[in-house]
């Protein structure tokens, strides 16, 4: 394998299991905070 194909599959392998953990823990955050607590959150990332 070439290593141009290794650093693709590292970058595709870490941004799956990124993506997949936040999958994971939505349904748990979501029984945590108010849906308020969510529009809060948003305005200040976009401010950010």
């Amino acid at each position: 394998m070439s290593t141009f194909t290794g650093n693709v599959l590292k970058l595709v392998t870490g941004s799956v299991f990124a993506q997949g953990i936040g999958v994971l823990v939505a349904p748990i955050v979501a029984r945590l905070f108010a849906p308020e607590a969510f529009g809060v959150a948003a305005l200040f990332a976009s401010i950010r």
